[in-house]
């Protein structure tokens, strides 16, 4: 992979690298449009964020550039809306740490804790009572108690040992004793695997997600272990892009260093690595973190399209009614833990 030269911005950099990079990182219909649109560098750089430098999609990109859009695909695009926006990755802004319920020690040894990992709801129950302390549950609801119309949002998904139910039962525990509403709707719709992969590897690894996400709502995201954050930053870019509001996320276990969820410089800069060598070049990524380039590799280096292998319409009703089964399994589970002051 060829270095940064100096003063050279991001996209000149990336204008220099060959398809199979600019398809992995921009995403193979932006890619097009950057290579084939007629766009220098810079112009294709002022279109990718707006006003407020939230990632536009490419059906806002087209409607400020149709002509070099048109040119590019023609009329393949023009009777078709790309929904671009669910796995868009939105800024964190200054969205509060990550609470994490257990921060001493790792669950993963715990005797419940691989069988609630594999789906059984029952052991996830178990194993989520005995690491969450009332004075943890208490934090949480002064952190929302001024918050309106709150969901919490389990992290559901297809996992390579199973369908983890520790997310559900986590969010349910929640729910039942802060006396807030759980969303049962909202599932991953793809499968990535990111458990085996190192904390570099797993923000390469995007996912999106399928449901209703109600307009103008508060969420609460919850999972069952935060390492780099990249399941509750595809969660959270999903309801956000959707019109729902994130307030807080939380697991139930990680490290304390875990809890700060926008990317760092120095993630970054392994990431550019990792990107280096996940595409065979051999060689290192010299890419100048500068304020200017920081931003744009932020934003745009992180792939745009899932990189997981797509549910089908069907898996993803089986996954939905799992979630709700499980959730009727353990309804009631920990009601008699529930705070008497909870402001729900």
């Amino acid at each position: 992979m060829n270095g940064v030269v100096k003063n050279q911005t991001y996209y000149e950099w990336l204008a220099t690298q060959d398809d199979k990079f600019q398809d992995f990182v921009l995403g193979k219909e932006r890619a097009k449009l950057f290579r084939d649109g007629g766009l220098s560098p810079t112009e294709f750089s002022d279109l990718q964020l707006d006003k407020n430098f939230k990632p536009r999609t490419l059906d806002e990109i087209r409607a400020i550039e149709p002509k070099g859009f048109e040119g590019v695909f023609g009329d393949v695009l023009q009777s078709s809306k790309i929904d671009e926006s669910a796995i868009m990755r939105t800024d964190w802004g200054d969205f509060p740490n990550a609470l994490i319920a257990h921060t001493k020690d790792t669950i993963t040894t715990h005797k419940y804790y691989q069988k609630a990992k594999a789906g059984d709801a029952q052991s996830a129950f178990l194993l989520v009572d005995e690491f969450l302390s009332d004075d943890f549950v208490k934090e949480m609801g002064q952190s929302i108690r001024h918050y309106k119309d709150v969901h919490i949002v389990p992290v559901h998904a297809e996992e390579q040992q199973g369908r983890n139910k520790i997310p559900m039962a986590y969010a349910l525990a929640l729910s039942e004793i802060l006396g807030v509403k759980m969303d049962l709707g909202i599932v991953q719709a793809d499968r990535a695997y990111r458990t085996s992969s190192d904390g570099v590897g797993r923000l390469l690894k995007r996912v999106n997600f399928d449901g209703d996400v109600v307009a103008g709502r508060h969420y609460v995201i919850v999972d069952d272990v935060i390492t780099q954050g990249g399941t509750l930053a595809d969660l959270h870019s999903f309801i956000e892009n959707k019109g729902g509001s994130v307030i807080l996320a939380s697991t139930l276990n990680g490290k304390p260093n875990s809890a700060k969820l926008p990317i760092t410089k120095a993630t970054l800069g392994q990431f550019a690595n990792k990107l280096a060598k996940n595409l065979n070049t051999g060689g290192r990524s010299n890419l100048v973190m500068t304020s200017q380039n920081s931003q744009n590799l932020k934003q745009d280096t992180l792939p745009n399209k899932s990189t997981g292998t797509a549910l089908t319409a069907s898996e993803i009703r089986s996954l939905r009614q799992d979630l709700k089964e499980a959730y009727e399994q353990g309804k009631g589970f920990f009601k008699a833990r529930r705070l008497q002051t909870s402001h729900y």
